[in-house]
């Protein structure tokens, strides 16, 4: 991962040490309150990520998660969808 520089894909976190996954599984009675403890651990431990940035293949759907992700290539990958 850290041998491939940033702008190389569109994928831009190279220099990171560590990735921490969370596989939660849970019954669906009690998906609100499993959701929430879940988005309560990412918000905690958001602020020692690496630039506050995420996978993307282990969050949720969000624009501002995705900006963070792609960093610097995050306008480059706009412009080539705009194509």
């Amino acid at each position: 991962m850290n041998r491939i520089p940033s702008d190389a894909t569109a994928f831009a976190v190279r220099d990171a040490s560590f990735l921490l996954c969370l596989d939660v599984d849970f019954p669906m009675e009690e998906a609100e309150k499993c959701t929430d403890w879940i988005e309560a651990v990412y918000e905690a431990l958001l602020p020692y990520s690496l630039r506050k940035s995420s996978y993307l293949n282990t969050v949720r759907a969000d624009e501002q998660i995705t900006k963070d992700a792609y960093a610097a290539n995050y306008q480059r990958l706009l412009a080539i969808k705009k194509q």
